[in-house]
């Protein structure tokens, strides 16, 4: 996809059913042309999917404009966290609260909002998650799928964006 040629290699074990996954070295001029092509070959080595050929187009990167455009934000003291957003192309967007810094443990939120481009969590999950009292990241990633035949069997290809905010307590 664009200037970037990266070869990523998945050697699953057997039996396993995924999801693989890989990041990119450098974003390069990736988002020049946003498309990226995927193929599988024969090593010599029991592959299982030597004919995989297809192509996906991701989405652009969500411009998050609620509950702030500013890259850092403190947490409302109270009430529910409210989540808007903007991205073209997406088939689907993933919305996580999680504990920000070097450990990143502890409670994170999942959500997959129905509606593309605004979700509310509410207080009381937010309350009983404990994220108010530390420095937690927002993230919104959206999607881009699409599905393609390979050894008889459909693969879904998808491509991700992302945009985050940081929440720092009252």
């Amino acid at each position: 996809s664009g200037d970037i040629m990266d070869t990523r290699g998945f050697c699953p074990l057997p039996g396993s059913a995924g999801p693989w996954e890989g990041n990119f070295r450098t974003c390069g001029a990736f988002f020049n042309s946003r498309t990226a092509s995927v193929s599988s070959m024969d090593e010599g080595v029991d592959d299982r999917v030597t004919d995989l050929e297809g192509e996906v187009r991701f989405p652009t990167l969500p411009v998050i404009s609620q509950p702030t455009t500013l890259a850092v934000i403190t947490w409302p003291s109270a009430g529910d966290l409210t989540v808007a957003w903007n991205t073209l192309e997406a088939t689907s967007v993933m919305v996580r609260v999680e504990p920000d810094g070097a450990e990143r443990t502890g409670p994170t939120i999942v959500c997959t909002p129905r509606v593309n481009g605004r979700l509310t969590i509410d207080a009381a999950l937010v309350n009983q998650s404990g994220l108010r009292a530390m420095n937690a990241r927002l993230r919104v990633w959206a999607f881009r799928e699409t599905a393609v035949q390979a050894e008889g069997h459909a693969w879904n290809l998808s491509g991700a964006a992302g945009s985050n905010v940081l929440l720092q307590p009252a």
